[in-house]
């Protein structure tokens, strides 16, 4: 079994910038793993880790461009220009034809 580094939960608290208060919440929900020495609770790093980690996968954004481009289309300048220029064609009138 490997070797586990456990914090308290003030040092667990300030290194997730939250209270114990919430610390405590998060042990009562299940989101995170604790264990009772004596009288004292101690919560795992790799619990710490583990709940960083979904918290910022909850919140993360496209990561790549096309990913980024079907979430906030962008015409193709081309295509403006193509759709401008079959504007002003069908509005002329064809050579012979009257006005």
């Amino acid at each position: 079994m490997a070797d586990q580094t456990y914090l308290s939960k003030q040092k667990a608290a300030r290194r997730l910038d939250v209270s114990e208060k919430t610390i405590d919440r998060l042990r009562s929900s299940g989101a995170l793993e604790w264990i009772k020495v004596g009288s004292r609770v101690r919560i795992p790093v790799s619990s710490l880790d583990a709940f960083e980690q979904d918290q910022l996968e909850q919140r993360r954004l496209p990561a790549r461009e096309d990913d980024f481009e079907a979430l906030f289309p962008i015409p193709a300048l081309d295509d403006i220009r193509a759709r401008k220029a079959a504007g002003r064609a069908a509005s002329t009138p064809a050579s012979g034809e009257a006005a």
